[in-house]
């Protein structure tokens, strides 16, 4: 079976902001790690730091949350405009753009863009859950070919997201995330059908002597290498790198001077 029933962005938002946001710095290592993941990664990839760009390059991150990709950009030398709908997210942002004193516009704002945020940029990225949390893969493909549009001759787009074409069975749907001797963050995959997976999130939180439990779930998008990659080629980039990273495939493409 395959569909393309839409869900909302706001069921994803209310997911974010009722269990993942309180915990998200947590959850992938705190900024100062996720930084630095993202300086090597961009390192890797062609655009980090001793790159010799101009003094005005711009970069977008659509899908920016707490910040690990803006910051990694902004430490590289971009101006960075950097876009999320999550208000708790952009919080921490703007505490580390302070911090570090760094060149970060900070928009609260969801894909699709449309006529918002024109550019053109240098590098585009929309990375980790951003991508497979919109509401339907047609959302997806057009999201890509936005984006595509924004950037310079030579300009790069980073995407990457989780794969989720090929789920785990039985036991195996049951992950863990991370844990502490404060909290325990698990999840749950379900199958909705050939495009769309169900993540239930599940947070066991110290509360004195025992832990209470906070469970909420969101659909995500089934998105496999192969079909981004067609969609990456329809615009007119050449991709010129695929990795995986902690779990993600990455695509880096560009758009030919």
């Amino acid at each position: 079976m395959t569909s393309d029933s839409a869900h909302s962005i706001s069921d994803v938002l209310e997911h974010y902001e009722r269990l993942l946001a309180p915990v998200y710095v947590w959850m992938i290592g705190g900024i100062d790690a996720a930084v630095e993941r993202n300086q090597a990664l961009f390192a890797r990839l062609g655009f980090g730091q001793g790159e010799t760009k101009s003094p005005m390059a711009r970069a977008l991150d659509v899908g920016a949350g707490p910040g690990p990709q803006s910051l990694a950009l902004a430490t590289c030398g971009y101006q960075v405009t950097a876009l999320d709908p999550c208000q708790p997210l952009l919080d921490v942002l703007s505490e580390e753009r302070a911090r570090r004193q760094l060149p970060i516009e900070i928009v609260r704002d969801a894909a699709p863009l449309e006529d918002r945020h024109p550019g053109p940029f240098e590098v585009v990225t929309c990375m980790v859950d951003t991508l497979v949390s919109l509401p339907s893969v047609a959302v997806a493909r057009t999201l890509v070919a936005d984006l595509s549009s924004r950037l310079t001759p030579g300009g790069a787009l980073v995407l990457s997201w989780r794969d989720l074409t090929a789920l785990p069975s039985g036991d195996a749907r049951f992950l863990p995330v991370r844990s502490d001797a404060e909290r325990v963050l698990s999840c749950f995959l379900e199958a909705v059908d050939d495009t769309h997976v169900r993540v239930h999130d599940i947070l066991h939180q110290r509360s004195g002597a025992t832990f209470a439990q906070t469970v909420s779930s969101y659909t995500k998008l089934r998105l496999s290498p192969a079909l981004v990659d067609g969609w990456l080629s329809e615009c007119g980039l050449h991709i010129e790198r695929r990795e995986v990273e902690r779990g993600m495939a990455v695509r880096l493409a560009t758009r030919p001077r």
